[in-house]
């Protein structure tokens, strides 16, 4: 009687003893407002991630609660929301989504020692930084040089006018410095450069206009997929054959939906094949839609990858605040669709895939 009283009072000291609390991790991006697509997508994407795992069991034990806040893509409200996780005790945070808020936020993480795993953030203003700022892309030289090889050697374009939103001036400017470099590099001119601030104000009319009297052989459209789809229309009204390309920030679902017949024929550079039949791909997108009811796009994929690979970090750490240099000691994790490749800064590596919107679908074309 003694021994099992013993063996008994030995179990329930142990039991008593094993951390049974959830691991907080944060989610930040913007999900509300006209241009919440990248936003909610990428959201989705970390709650599946984070709901497959809790079927497996969780993490050692422990189960992962989710929190979510919305940076409305605005300044203050950025700050307030990774505040508000940091006070939470996440152990780290997936997002944002957008340039122009992790470069907001990013001195934030830094202070208190917490990663942001960003899914599509691209700005090269955080490269090559011993920070808390890691990403599963890379800058945007990679994307904007692939686009402008693109466009200058198989389309034979050869002047380019384009227009950018000043309100991921930190994305947009960056995209575009890349692009402009690599384009005259080879040989091709940039008439104009057209900056705009997204919202109501803004004339896109009378910026197409201006665009247009440059002469330009191609068009390209540097903003989200909302005023992507509002500029296609003004410039298909004035010069419906002329070449257009987009930056991958407007290549998601909601461009074709806005854009309609309008879209059709705009070149956009890719994160992902949608038409893969890759095993991974397939059953991360079946479980997506099943879940959500919607596609995932790029921002759906690349979030659920940045949410696996900081799930696989937490689980390979030794202290629930070594998720950084766990995931910068490990350099490598599978993605959906390619590896997840991070270098000694924090910065990721990615496919790039040149689409072309072809009956309402974007289909890679090189």
């Amino acid at each position: 009687m003694r021994v099992l009283a013993l063996v008994l009072c030995v179990f329930l000291i142990s039991a008593c003893g094993k951390n049974t609390d959830p691991i907080l991790l944060g989610f930040v991006g913007g999900t509300s407002g006209r241009v919440a697509d990248l936003g909610v997508a990428g959201r989705n994407g970390v709650m599946l991630a984070v709901e497959q795992q809790n079927a497996a069991g969780g993490i050692h034990g422990r189960l992962v609660e989710l929190l979510v806040q919305d940076d409305g893509q605005e300044t203050e409200q950025a700050r307030a929301a990774v505040n508000h996780l940091l006070e939470a005790g996440v152990i780290a945070i997936v997002g944002p989504m957008t340039s122009g808020v992790a470069v907001d936020v990013v001195e934030l993480a830094n202070a208190a020692r917490v990663p942001l795993i960003a899914p599509t953030v691209t700005t090269k203003a955080l490269a090559g930084l011993d920070d808390y700022f890691l990403r599963v892309v890379a800058p945007t030289s990679h994307n904007a040089g692939v686009m402008a090889d693109f466009v200058y050697f198989d389309e034979h374009v050869r002047r380019i006018a384009t227009v950018y939103d000043m309100t991921n001036r930190a994305y947009a400017e960056s995209w575009l410095d890349d692009f402009s470099n690599a384009f005259v590099e080879h040989g091709g001119e940039q008439p104009t450069r057209e900056a705009f601030v997204s919202g109501p104000d803004a004339d896109f009319g009378a910026i197409m206009e201006r665009l247009l009297a440059t002469e330009p052989d191609a068009i390209g459209l540097i903003s989200n997929s909302v005023d992507a789809a509002v500029l296609l229309k003004e410039l298909r009204l004035r010069a419906p054959g002329l070449t257009v390309f987009t930056s991958e920030w407007a290549g998601t679902e909601r461009l074709v939906e806005l854009a309609g017949r309008y879209a059709e024929g705009v070149y956009a550079p890719q994160y992902l094949d949608r038409d893969s039949t890759q095993p991974a791909y397939l059953a991360f997108r079946d479980a997506y839609v099943a879940r959500f009811g919607q596609e995932p796009g790029f921002a759906g994929m690349l979030a659920y990858d940045a949410a696996r690979m900081t799930l696989a970090a937490i689980a390979d750490s030794r202290n629930p605040r070594d998720v950084r240099d766990t995931i910068l000691r490990t350099a490598r994790y599978p993605g959906v669709q390619y590896p997840i490749y991070i270098n000694q800064f924090g910065d990721g590596a990615n496919t790039t895939y040149i689409t072309q919107i072809r009956g309402g679908q974007f289909r890679v074309v090189r």
